[in-house]
């Protein structure tokens, strides 16, 4: 019936039941007419089936813009707990890198730099351009050894100080924290990641003494790099 159109058209009828989606059932160019399926249907019900009809679909979509209602809430909730979560961990670090900062005012011992005995729990750190097309690229940067502790507790707080004062970019702790800062804590061990706009890969993680020589690109203790760009051994 009618001219149909040579392009898609959007229905003129609009029932309750219409939707954007529905299929044309019948179009007039002519007549600039449309019709979907839906509204076909519609129109063919006696006037109580219309009502009960009506009925049904506004319940649906009010049931609907209630759940989205309160799927909006809950989005809004979590993202605003994520938010204090954040707010509150970025307080406890920092205040555990100044606690550590004048712990280590006095260098450790020996043992906690001897990569040859290293005790129970290994601090590492790497540095280094990933594979953005910008940058030349052999494969992840180099891991190298840092320190090792005897307890879990000293290597994440050593790991702290070395990701949050120790970066390579001279940043403050605030500045740090500021940063896209990907963190992991596993099996109660630190790992820490960042990529400062247009800079390299800043990560330094704890692991297992026994884990460590099993990562990926260990550097050996010949090429090992210090924290201050120089010699191997300054803490």
């Amino acid at each position: 019936m009618g001219v149909p159109r040579l392009f898609r058209s959007h229905c003129n009828v609009k029932s309750i039941m219409c939707s954007p989606r529905e299929e044309i059932s019948f179009s007039c160019e002519a007549c600039d007419f449309d019709i979907c399926k839906a509204c076909v249907y519609f129109s063919k019900l006696k006037p109580a089936e219309k009502r009960a009809k009506e009925t049904e679909i506004r319940d649906r979509k009010r049931r609907q813009e209630i759940a989205a209602k309160q799927e909006m809430q809950n989005r809004m909730e979590k993202r605003r707990k994520k938010i204090c979560r954040i707010e509150d961990e970025k307080k406890k670090i920092s205040k555990e890198i100044r606690e550590y900062s004048n712990m280590i005012k006095i260098p450790p011992k020996a043992p906690n730099r001897d990569k040859t005995k290293p005790l129970e729990f290994v601090v590492w750190f790497s540095d280094g351009y990933g594979n953005d097309g910008w940058h030349s690229y052999d494969g992840p940067p180099t891991k190298y050894f840092d320190s090792s502790f005897s307890s879990k507790s000293d290597a994440n707080k050593r790991a702290l100080y070395k990701f949050y004062k120790k970066n390579p970019w001279g940043l403050d702790v605030e500045e740090m924290l500021e940063q896209d800062t990907k963190c992991k804590f596993d099996h109660g061990l630190h790992y820490l990641q960042v990529t400062p706009d247009d800079s390299s890969t800043y990560t330094v993680g704890v692991v297992p003494a026994a884990a460590f020589k099993h990562l990926d690109n260990v550097g050996n203790s010949d090429d090992e790099l210090s924290e201050e760009g120089s010699s191997p051994g300054i803490w």
